[in-house]
């Protein structure tokens, strides 16, 4: 189980190569099962320092002006 940037819990069926222990954030590449579950392909660390809310706010503005994304 993982928190998205919108607080949400998501359940990841992770790959076998997947390991997140060296850092706190990451982004994860995969398909949508359904609302609550993803099933990962891969994924790519982000450190350990991030604002969840400001990612929220840029991905919010993605969604409403996909003309400009």
């Amino acid at each position: 189980m993982i928190e998205s940037t919108d607080g949400g819990q998501i359940t990841v069926t992770m790959n076998r190569d997947s390991d997140y222990s060296n850092c706190k954030f990451i982004e994860i590449v995969g398909k949508v099962q359904s609302e609550i579950a993803l099933l990962e392909f891969t994924n790519i660390p982000l450190g350990d320092d991030l604002d969840l809310g400001s990612i929220d706010r840029v991905i919010q503005a993605m969604l409403k002006h996909r003309d400009i994304f």
